[in-house]
């Protein structure tokens, strides 16, 4: 028996992050190389920060209105 035919062919994939085409060395690889995993990764976590920046000012806001509006 053949290696291709024990582990199977792999279909190239789309790189998560820059979105250019690559082979897999095991069918759960999302990313062509570690640099675009650590890069995604990074972007995921500035986005997450920033939402949750964004949701504490809200929420400022929404007290702030809560206590106007009681007498």
């Amino acid at each position: 028996m053949m290696d291709n035919e024990l582990i199977g062919e792999r279909e190239s994939k789309l790189c998560k992050f820059c979105k250019k085409e690559f082979s897999p060395k095991v069918e759960w690889q999302k990313f062509c190389s570690i640099k675009c995993h650590n890069a995604y990764w990074r972007q995921v976590y500035r986005e997450k920060s920033a939402f949750n920046k964004r949701l504490e000012i809200l929420e400022k806001q929404v007290e702030k209105l809560k206590n106007k509006a009681l007498p």
